[in-house]
């Protein structure tokens, strides 16, 4: 990996990045920096979590000039979230340059946005909509605007933000364009037809890719049971802090509150909350202040919270590309992570053959798992002090261990049962041939019957109760 200094770049420009902590650039960075420093047009296609943002930031700030008082630069976002997070990391690296960064986002006030507009302003971050309110009402000069980079191109059109982004690059004169994205399909490469058709391609390979970083799993929730399936994931795994992403801002309430009931330390993030509450939670979870975040894909793209363990799709994305995203949040700047779909039976067949590269997990994997053995021995020590649990029915399953039978394939079978959660159940033990669990609560027999048509590994398992 290259140094910065050997870029050319100035001194307090490698103050700040000095500051900052950034020693070597990364593969993109080493790339993208000299090219954009001689003026070209560039299409890049590199994975998340690869440091784009300071890729594209860093040339930006070089190139930028304090005298001049309207934007030099112009950097669109598909979010407010990821055009906030780039305003900050750009205005960090033209910390020792003096130079103002201007962030226009939707939800937040115009009017001081257009009385900071109209002070000195050198780089501009924003999303579509509210930079093309700000075109339309005069309060944006673009006079001196000579670099323009688009962002998470793939994400913008998704959004439905095609016609704005042209509208936008419609009001620049001449003008070097960037246009980043982690994806490419035919969309993309139709807006790059029509805004950079005389473009250099530089596809960013890394020799860490994050595909290899990331391991992915599919759970089956039977019965709707996805909320316990997710606690007891949660629980069991000892899991530090996790994204869950949801489809609908409705399920991210339900998750949320769900999980809140549950004692976890969890917060939400969609579109419906104030932008302020929003960044405040963004904030927290990067500090360690939350352990989990609800989310709908409005977090998806390009947030940069390092050693994200786990994400959780708690609805199965619409979209691969939308896939790719939201895991591309695990396993940033050459971390591991895991990815966890939860499923419907229905889903099962589209998921393994969209995303052949997933494993299942026919229940969780405790298989010699501390936070495991040490959740069993508290239950049994439990059991032994509390009498209301004389309720107990041990049930023995035909199949152990010669069957590859794991503790978490009975649990993954037993909390797909409704009415039923891991509170239900106490000690497991797996033998060469059979196995052992306690149902509490008295809801054995019910247990029982269930798993006499649910399979344990794939397979139905004869199920009786054990006698000592």
């Amino acid at each position: 990996m290259a140094e910065f200094k050997q870029f050319g770049l100035s001194e307090p420009i490698l103050e700040a990045l000095n500051v900052l902590g950034y020693s070597e650039a990364t593969e993109v960075q080493e790339i993208l920096i000299p090219r954009m420093k001689e003026g070209n047009d560039f299409v890049v296609l590199s994975e998340t979590g690869s440091g784009k943002t300071a890729a594209f930031g860093i040339p930006l700030v070089d190139a930028t000039e304090w005298e001049i008082r309207t934007p030099q630069a112009m950097v669109i976002a598909p979010t407010r979230e990821l055009a906030m997070q780039i305003k900050e990391e750009i205005f960090n690296i033209a910390r020792y340059k003096r130079l103002s960064v201007a962030c226009l986002i939707g939800k937040d006030s115009m009017s001081r946005q257009a009385q900071e507009l109209k002070q000195r302003c050198h780089i501009v971050v924003g999303t579509p909509g509210r930079i093309f309110d700000h075109i339309e009402r005069g309060n944006l000069d673009l006079e001196m605007c000579r670099t323009l980079v688009i962002d998470e191109a793939d994400e913008l059109l998704r959004m439905g933000f095609r016609d704005q982004v042209t509208d936008i690059v419609g009001q620049l004169t001449k003008h070097q364009t960037i246009l980043l994205s982690a994806t490419m399909n035919d969309d993309v490469q139709h807006l790059i037809n029509t805004i950079v058709p005389h473009n250099t391609l530089l596809e960013v390979a890394s020799d860490n890719p994050v595909e290899e970083r990331i391991n992915h799993y599919g759970m089956i929730a039977y019965n709707d049971n996805k909320n316990e399936l997710l606690l007891n994931y949660l629980e069991s795994e000892m899991i530090e802090s996790a994204i869950i992403f949801c489809n609908m801002k409705v399920t991210v309430n339900d998750v949320y509150n769900f999980l809140k009931n549950k004692g976890l330390n969890v917060d939400r993030l969609h579109g419906d909350r104030d932008q302020k509450d929003r960044t405040q939670t963004l904030k927290d979870f990067k500090q360690g202040k939350i352990r989990y975040v609800v989310a709908t894909d409005v977090a998806a793209r390009g947030l940069d919270i390092d050693k994200v363990p786990l994400i959780v799709n708690y609805d199965l994305p619409e979209h691969e590309e939308t896939y790719v995203h939201r895991t591309g949040r695990t396993a940033r700047k050459d971390e591991t992570g895991k990815a966890l779909t939860l499923l419907f039976p229905y889903q099962e067949k589209h998921f393994y053959t969209t995303y052949p590269f997933a494993n299942s997990l026919e229940g969780i994997i405790f298989e010699e798992n501390p936070a495991f053995m040490a959740l069993q021995k508290k239950k049994r020590d439990d059991i032994k002090q509390d009498v209301s649990h004389q309720d107990i029915m041990k049930l023995h399953i035909k199949g152990g261990r010669k069957q590859k039978i794991r503790p978490g394939d009975i649990v993954g079978a037993i909390t797909g049962i409704s009415k039923v959660d891991a509170s239900d159940i106490g000690v497991i033990q797996v033998l060469d041939e059979s196995s052992y669990v306690e149902i509490l609560n008295d809801k054995g027999r019910y247990v029982m019957k269930s798993l006499e048509r649910r399979p344990i590994k794939g397979k139905i398992r004869r199920v009786e109760k054990a006698y000592e």
